[in-house]
């Protein structure tokens, strides 16, 4: 199982390889708006959800682009995914 600190990690990865002007891992705030920040549009965060779907090798397939706002959201669902059966 991946550990807080991993997923974090490659979320933020993830989002740099689609919005190279994001700050880096240790800037940025978890409960922070990606969305509002980094001006990013529905395409972008669909182009997100994408890469961690590869990232995670997992289906996002079915949730809100709007529930991986911020990177807190984000761990919180992507955990949920890990702990199923």
């Amino acid at each position: 199982m991946l550990k807080d600190a991993e997923i974090r990690v490659k979320m933020i990865e993830a989002l740099q390889s689609i919005a190279p002007d994001t700050m880096g891992v240790g800037q940025l705030d978890d409960d922070l708006n990606l969305q509002d920040k980094f001006d990013l549009d529905s395409v972008d965060l669909v182009r997100y959800l994408a890469k961690l779907e590869e990232v995670f090798g997992i289906s996002l397939a079915g949730l809100n682009y709007r529930s991986f706002l911020t990177i807190r959201d984000g761990m919180g669902l992507l955990r949920s995914k890990f702990d199923r059966p």
